[in-house]
């Protein structure tokens, strides 16, 4: 066992992700029902959805490179 070291989530549930992104779950799913989120982000488990974290992040790296262009 490795001692002193932080496990972190890779795949987020919606709540999770909207905190992550200071929004609301609502706004996620309108998101996500709109194809706003691109669908690399998507996991789904059984009937649940999860999100990747690092796809997640890529797109927002991504949307703020085209902001600035």
């Amino acid at each position: 066992m490795v001692k002193n070291q932080q496990i972190t989530k890779r795949l987020l549930t919606v709540n999770e992700l909207a905190e992550y992104m200071g929004t609301t779950p609502k706004s996620i799913y309108t998101q996500k029902c709109k194809g706003k989120i691109p669908k690399a982000c998507i996991v789904k488990r059984g009937k649940s959805l999860r999100f990747d974290i690092i796809e997640v992040d890529k797109w927002i790296i991504n949307l703020n490179g085209e902001a600035n262009a």
